[in-house]
C-alpha cells in the first residue's frame, strides 16, 4: 500500500491503469464477484461447505441484491442492507461465537464497508466510516485466532513438505483468516487516504504485518516508515529493532560491509 500512497492524486483513484485506480476497481466489485462466484479474495468457495453461518447468508443475499440495484429497488435493497448491518453489529457482545462464525463477521463486514464506501450516498459513506472501529476490533479477534496457527513458519522447505496440513478444511480456514486480516488493514487505509487521513503509523503493525510489509517493501523502506511514524515505546524486540535503529543510507551500509570484512 506504501508506494500507492505516495504523490497520491485524486484523479488516479478514477484511472484503473494505475495502482490505486486498480486496487478500488477490485473492493468496488468486491460484492459483484461474491453474488456471481459464490466466492472473494478472502472467502475460499469451500469455507462454508459443512457449515455456513448465518452472517453468510445475509451478506450473500445483501450482495445479490445490490448487484442487480435499480432506480425503482433501490430503496429497498438499502433497508435490507440497513438492518443486516444492524444485526451483524449486535454481534459485537457476544462472547460465544466460534472461530468460523468470528471470521464469517469480519468478511461480511468488508462486504457491507465497501458498498457503503463506494455507493457514492453520503450518509451511507458517513456510516461505513463509523463502523471501521468494529472492522479494526474484530480483526484483532482474528489476529489472536491467527497467532495459533503459524506454528509451520519456522520449519523450512523440507520439513513442510514431510508435514502436510492437518486436513485440507484447515488450510481453507487459516489461508481465508490470513487473506481478510490482510484485506481489512488494506480496506482502512484506502479510507484514510480517499478522505484526506493519515494513512497509518509504525504504531498501527503488529509483527505479522512487519513481516509481510517488509517482504512486500524491503526492510529498509519499512525500517524507516517505523522510525518516522511511531510515538509509543516498542514492546517486544521486534518492534525495538524497528523503532531504535534508524534507517541507514546505501552508502553507510557499503561502508558497514567494507569495515566488517576488514
Amino acid at each position: 500500500m506504501w508506494d500507492m500512497c505516495v504523490d497520491y492524486q485524486p484523479w488516479q483513484a478514477t484511472d484503473p491503469s494505475t495502482k490505486i485506480g486498480y486496487v478500488l476497481k477490485v473492493f468496488k466489485n468486491l460484492h459483484v464477484a461474491f453474488a456471481r462466484d459464490n466466492c472473494a479474495p478472502h472467502i475460499h468457495r469451500y469455507l462454508y461447505k459443512d457449515h455456513m453461518p448465518q452472517f453468510i447468508l445475509q451478506a450473500f443475499s445483501v450482495c445479490m441484491l445490490y448487484t442487480n440495484k435499480t432506480d425503482a429497488n433501490r430503496g429497498m435493497i438499502l433497508r435490507v442492507l440497513h438492518d443486516n448491518v444492524t444485526t451483524l453489529l449486535t454481534s459485537s457482545g457476544a462472547t460465544t461465537l466460534t472461530p468460523l462464525e468470528k471470521l464469517a463477521r469480519v468478511q461480511v463486514l468488508i462486504f457491507y464497508q465497501t458498498i457503503r464506501m463506494f455507493d457514492g450516498d453520503i450518509t451511507l459513506a458517513q456510516q461505513a466510516g463509523d463502523d471501521f472501529k468494529w472492522l479494526q476490533s474484530w480483526i484483532g479477534d482474528l489476529c489472536g485466532l491467527r497467532d495459533n496457527l503459524v506454528g509451520s513458519v519456522y520449519l523450512d522447505d523440507v520439513a513442510l513438505r514431510n508435514k502436510p496440513p492437518q486436513s485440507w478444511e484447515r488450510w481453507i480456514f487459516a489461508e481465508s483468516l490470513r487473506r481478510t486480516v490482510i484485506m481489512g488493514y488494506i480496506l482502512k487505509a484506502l479510507w484514510d487516504l480517499l478522505k484526506g487521513g493519515g494513512s497509518g503509523s509504525g504504531d498501527d503493525l503488529d509483527e505479522f504485518a512487519q513481516h509481510f510489509l517488509t517482504l512486500y517493501f524491503g526492510v529498509n523502506e519499512i525500517k524507516t516508515f517505523c522510525y518516522e511514524t511511531r510515538k509509543q515505546r516498542p514492546t517486544s524486540q521486534l518492534n525495538a529493532e524497528f523503532r531504535i535503529s534508524p534507517p541507514i543510507s546505501n552508502t553507510d551500509h557499503l561502508r558497514q560491509i567494507s569495515d566488517s570484512a576488514s
